[in-house]
């Protein structure tokens, strides 16, 4: 038994994974004293102009990706002797992105709300992360070769810098917009860090290469339109409240969606880890694949489930605490969109699916149906229940995309039966 545990313990998969989990939390816990008392200080108006504004830079963060995570790390896997030219073409494609991307926002931004300057400028500074996101795919190297110690470092550091930079502005007293860039500082920080140590680590030099990253547009171009969508529905809420109700009340929204998705650092965690274990194991073993798929979507389920039924119960309790009574308006949509997050964090495994199975196409034709549900359901319940009506129609859309809309396609239905299986531990101990 005693050595069955150093077993685990010393497993590469669970170092690499509590490296994971272990920069989550870290981050977690600082928000809790620093992004919470931001919050306050800046009140729900002025914090539900940063979290409007950054629901529109975070439709083009997701271009920005142009799919290619999974994608990358499926690539590195099979062709090590090319990583270097894999991961320097992606980058390289990222910047163009990021660069086209934040001139467009600003645009956008501008010519829908011409009259508003300060959210102009919050909006140019956040977007500023668009071009230097380009450089997490190094990321993707490190989580290939199960080795996320670095990034975990890498992330603390960068989070660590952003935060004194916030109790640097809560102690002066700056206005919105000094408060706005500390997430484009973030990103700088990360990519420098990355770039610095993969030319100490890498063992290939980055490259860019047209045919490399052709053959990559081709294999994610499925990906960036599903992830456009899902953030274009995810995101659609918070755009339908500022512009049909104020920008306080997508401040309490935003308040309930920010405790909601205070434990979806561990489903990332573990999917982010087991991505290449699942990868690789697919191609050769393929009921031992299913199992992987299963423990992984039993696990997100089950332990969503619990930390919604502890959301729920102590909604009150913890408004209070990290917000105050001016957030207590927050709560209707808490205990709805706490149970949301359990639905939409089963999608990382499903992608790992996708891509193992080359089906990457059907995910935007399920994640169509969630824009149009969502869109239809935000527009009446925002017009006759206000934020309350907007976390159900979040609710009903994950279950939707989770369950229901693969079920209207032949090729993936049975992951729909995998889904099922893993909830009530079918084929998982075996």
């Amino acid at each position: 038994m005693l050595e069955q545990i150093k077993r685990f313990l010393t497993n590469k998969f669970f170092q690499n994974t509590s490296w994971m989990v272990f920069a989550q939390i870290y981050q977690m816990v600082i928000s809790l004293f620093i992004g919470v008392i931001s919050a306050r200080y800046l009140g729900p108006s002025n914090y539900g102009t940063i979290n409007y504004a950054a629901s529109y830079i975070s439709f083009f963060t997701i271009f920005c990706a142009l799919g290619l995570e999974g994608i990358v790390v499926r690539e590195i896997i099979s062709k090590r002797e090319q990583e270097g030219i894999i991961l320097g073409s992606g980058i390289i494609m990222r910047l163009i992105a990021g660069v086209l991307s934040m001139v467009a926002v600003c645009i956008i931004v501008y010519f829908l709300n011409p009259d508003d300057h300060i959210l102009l400028v919050v909006t140019f500074l956040q977007s500023i992360i668009l071009p230097f996101n380009a450089f997490n795919l190094i990321d993707m190297w490190y989580q290939s070769n199960l080795n996320s110690k670095v990034s975990t470092i890498i992330r603390c550091i960068s989070y660590t810098v952003m935060s004194l930079y916030k109790v640097f502005l809560l102690i002066t007293g700056k206005s919105v917009e000094w408060f706005a860039f500390s997430t484009a500082l973030d990103s700088l920080l990360i990519a420098i860090m990355f770039i610095i140590m993969y030319r100490k680590q890498g063992k290939r030099k980055l490259e860019f290469d047209l045919q490399t990253s052709k053959q990559l547009l081709r294999k994610s171009y499925h990906l960036i339109i599903s992830t456009m969508m899902a953030v274009l529905y995810s995101q659609m809420d918070r755009v339908m409240i500022g512009k049909m109700m104020t920008q306080t009340d997508v401040g309490y929204y935003t308040a309930a969606a920010t405790i909601c998705n205070m434990w979806v650092f561990i489903p990332q965690a573990f999917t982010n880890s087991a991505r290449p274990v699942i990868m690789e194991v697919q191609e050769h073993n393929k009921s031992l694949y299913v199992k992987r798929l299963k423990q992984l979507s039993g696990f997100i389920f089950w332990i969503g489930v619990l930390f919604s039924i502890a959301f729920t119960v102590l909604a009150d309790f913890i408004i209070l605490v990290l917000y105050g009574n001016a957030y207590m308006m927050a709560k209707g949509p808490l205990v709805i969109l706490i149970w949301s997050t359990v639905f939409s964090s089963l999608s990382y495994p499903r992608s790992i699916w996708m891509i193992c199975e080359n089906k990457q196409n059907y995910t935007k034709h399920i994640l169509i149906w969630g824009v149009i549900i969502n869109l239809i359901l935000n527009y009446y319940g925002i017009k006759y229940y206000g934020i309350i009506g907007a976390a159900v129609a979040t609710l009903f859309t994950e279950m939707v995309t989770c369950l229901i809309a693969p079920t209207f396609y032949k090729e993936t239905r049975i992951y729909v039966r995998y889904l099922i299986e893993s909830f009530i531990g079918k084929g998982i101990l075996k």
